[in-house]
């Protein structure tokens, strides 16, 4: 039996001492412990990709959550509360409005007649729920307006959806959120 020979075995039939062992068995339970670390880190991982592959395969969003509150609103086919052609005059009506009611410049008073308006709620929020009256064919329309709508985000806008029969337009204007729904 040569050197090397004879030096592995005689280091193969010592034991470990004390001391070893001892660092041997912390350095496996540290192993095990970052090894649950990382699943755990992982399953978070997973978690938060399958939420956003869910999210992009077609749940709603706040757009589509706005679009189908405007339609359901719409479809009610609620009366004014208060009766009236003068924005001015239904903005001083609304009063607990926390924004200044306008129209937007695409509902000009040529082409729509005011009907009256109402208070209403928009993704949570307080908003003014105007009746227009369009005067080439008789048609009435619902607009909705209140302050911007911090979840639907502004790249999404101007947005054009139909929903249960109605044709909902949502964009940002004056720094005021506007929905328009027309029955088609």
């Amino acid at each position: 039996m040569d050197f090397r020979e004879q030096l592995r075995a005689y280091y193969e039939s010592q034991e470990p001492g004390e001391e070893l062992q001892r660092f041997w068995h912390e350095q496996q339970a540290s192993r095990s412990n970052r090894l649950r670390y990382l699943a755990f880190a992982a399953a978070i991982l997973l978690l938060i990709s399958a939420g956003f592959w869910v999210r992009m395969a077609g749940l709603p969003d706040a757009v589509d959550y706005v679009a189908a509150e405007v339609a359901m609103n719409h479809n009610k086919h609620l009366a004014a509360e208060v009766a009236t052609q003068d924005v001015r005059q239904l903005a001083g009506q609304l009063d607990k409005l926390d924004f200044s009611l306008s129209l937007p410049a695409s509902v000009n008073t040529t082409a729509y007649t005011l009907l009256g308006g109402r208070y209403c709620s928009l993704h949570y929020q307080l908003a003014a729920q105007l009746k227009l009256k369009r005067v080439d064919d008789g048609k009435i329309l619902t607009l909705y307006v209140t302050r911007p709508i911090h979840a639907v985000r502004s790249h999404r806008l101007p947005a054009l959806k139909v929903v249960d029969g109605v044709q909902v337009r949502l964009w940002c204007e004056k720094g005021l959120f506007f929905g328009l729904g027309e029955s088609i």
